[in-house]
């Protein structure tokens, strides 16, 4: 009975976020009302948790994570760091970019993150970011919880699968309707592999500290 209520109130929250009602099409789906912008533009430190891919190097990833640095109000546009901790076979590997971050919500469904990775040419006496890639990221849920996001709409869908990220806050509280919605509408696919990261490794805890 517990069971049945949660996925009830979980569907009730996919329907009507943004204030916004669902139309029951194929192309539209049940959550076809989500704005990813509150916590995209959120200042707390977000967290992969769970992602899905047919590239098993993806499980090297222990530990993935995003700060807040910045938003401009001129374009829209959200800047934040990416996070990596790898595992290889010898060492634990830890790697950190800076990345855009807008939110595309002309198309009916789903809203589409662009993902623009940055690589800093300061070092080189150049005072500005040079853009190195892009992706375009399908928004199946958000909340303030979390977001979910689908295969990207560019480069090649088997390698990309799907990703939840959860703020710091509810790391550890775990919310269960994100897990729900993300289980149950997302990660059905079975040519696809589960993954999991840890909320922090040696090395991200000793760059926090630098």
């Amino acid at each position: 009975m517990a069971l049945v209520g949660l996925a009830f109130v979980c569907l009730i929250a996919a329907v009507s976020a943004d204030n916004g009602k669902a139309e029951l099409t194929e192309e539209k789906r049940i959550l076809s009302r989500v704005n990813p912008w509150k916590f995209v533009n959120n200042s707390e430190t977000v967290y992969l948790t769970k992602w899905l891919a047919a590239n098993s190097d993806l499980r090297l990833f222990s530990c993935v994570r995003s700060k807040y640095l910045r938003y401009d109000s001129v374009n829209q546009t959200v800047y934040r760091t990416l996070d990596v901790s790898i595992n290889t076979s010898t060492e634990i590997l830890y790697r950190s970019v800076n990345m855009s971050l807008k939110v595309d919500l002309r198309a009916s469904y789903p809203p589409i993150l662009l993902v623009t990775l940055l690589y800093s040419m300061r070092n080189y006496s150049i005072d500005r970011d040079v853009e190195v890639g892009e992706r375009q990221l399908p928004v199946r849920y958000s909340d303030k919880k979390c977001l979910i996001l689908g295969n990207s709409k560019s480069g090649v869908p088997n390698k990309t699968g799907c990703s939840m990220w959860v703020t710091e806050e509810y790391y550890d509280k775990r919310s269960l309707c994100c897990d729900f919605i993300f289980f149950f509408f997302v990660a059905r696919s079975i040519s696809h592999t589960m993954f999991q990261s840890a909320r922090e490794s040696p090395q991200l805890q000793l760059a926090r500290l630098n």
